[in-house]
């Protein structure tokens, strides 16, 4: 008899130190997950860093439970996923608070931070875990904990990986004689059903067997796939006094965009979108005359985005629409009135003046830069 005892009492012991583990985060102080009724989703920023994305928002998916993401453009830096906590939970302003460390953040700064500097991201998503929230908590709170120093001998880490990106699906529009064929048959219909085409028969048979203008304007414009590469070195250590925890992170991502890095020197000045970050994250621990806690954090950024000179607000988003909406057949590529005929005149018209192998190709590039810096203090 007493051996059992003995046994279930270690038993007992063991279950309840596996189950006080884990902590559910809160405005004011974190509450044990079996002392708690409150509705709250974490994961962990090694689970983020499985997916390969400059932004932290597209690693998301699937992660949180009653999270909804929702990414409207793959583009190069302006790739953030919108995110929505349960819904949408009030009309006019409706979107989440973020807090990263405690301190309330906008979407900008969190949008672009790296999995190697987050410990974990929660959801707060119920009246329960919004309580001291008040009224900021009406569409729910992400809870962003980044990695902090651990009492031991300074610990170096570094990862690195590259690759190729490639788009799921690329809409194309017709070729030139699908489309002659279609507006034929619509003009017709608008006419009052009275055959009256605009595109001749030989016109037709032109596109068919290629001697017709049928130029796949996807193809001349955006290639297959784009490189990515990113890295990140870690230092993290201390002792009971002082500890600290360093990440240095770093991201490229190439867009698709058919055209060279051509170099400053170069004549002809052609760039593809491009999107870099350069991400620092310090946070220091201190005990101060062994009554204080202090920490100090220090969360930068450097953003770099590049692209062909055909933009608006630095995205190139118009260029996609002019993709969507050129017809295949209005003109070459080129017109041959250059030199000996040479291909050096890119085509238009008034109609379609915008042509898309021009707008990434003979208009230059632009660049911009931003910066973010966050600098929470705090001793208690």
């Amino acid at each position: 008899m007493a051996q059992k005892k003995t046994e279930s009492k270690a038993d007992t012991i063991q279950l309840k130190n596996a189950v006080t583990e884990e902590s559910i985060p809160g405005r004011l102080f974190d509450l044990k997950k079996h002392r708690s009724t409150a509705a709250v989703s974490s994961v962990s920023g090694t689970t983020l860093y499985n997916t390969p994305t400059p932004s932290i928002t597209n690693t998301l998916y699937g992660s949180l439970p009653g999270l909804s993401v929702i990414q409207g453009s793959g583009e190069p830096g302006f790739d953030a996923a919108s995110l929505y906590i349960r819904g949408v939970g009030t009309y006019g302003i409706n979107t989440y608070k973020i807090f990263v460390d405690g301190f309330e953040v906008d979407n900008n700064y969190f949008n672009y931070m790296a999995p190697a500097e987050i410990e974990s991201i929660s959801i707060l998503k119920d009246a329960a875990s919004l309580a001291t929230f008040g009224m900021q908590g009406a569409n729910g709170i992400l809870w962003v904990v980044t990695k902090r120093g651990h009492i031991g001998k300074t610990t170096i880490s570094f990862q690195t990986r590259t690759g190729q990106q490639s788009p799921i699906n690329l809409y194309k529009p017709l070729n030139a004689y699908g489309y002659a064929n279609l507006y034929n048959q619509a003009i017709s219909n608008d006419n009052g059903m009275v055959w009256n085409p605009k595109y001749s028969p030989a016109q037709l048979q032109a596109y068919q067997n290629g001697t017709g203008t049928n130029v796949d304007w996807f193809n001349q414009v955006v290639k297959n796939h784009g490189a990515y590469t990113d890295g990140d070195l870690s230092f993290s250590g201390g002792d009971e006094n002082a500890k600290y925890n360093i990440v240095l992170d770093y991201a490229n991502q190439q867009g698709l965009y058919n055209v060279t890095n051509s170099p400053v020197s170069s004549n002809t000045q052609t760039s593809n979108e491009q999107f870099g970050r350069y991400n620092l994250r310090t946070n220091l621990d201190f005990k101060l005359f062994s009554i204080f806690d202090a920490k100090v954090d220090i969360g930068g950024r450097i953003e770099n985005r590049k692209a062909p000179n055909y933009t608006s607000n630095f995205s190139t988003g118009k260029l996609w629409s002019d993709l969507a909406n050129y017809p295949s057949n209005i003109y070459p590529v080129y017109d041959t009135t250059g030199t000996n005929g040479a291909n050096t005149h890119f085509s238009g018209t008034t109609v379609y003046p915008n042509n898309p192998v021009g707008s990434i190709s003979g208009l230059g590039w632009e660049s911009n830069m931003v910066r973010e810096l966050l600098v929470p203090t705090c001793i208690s």
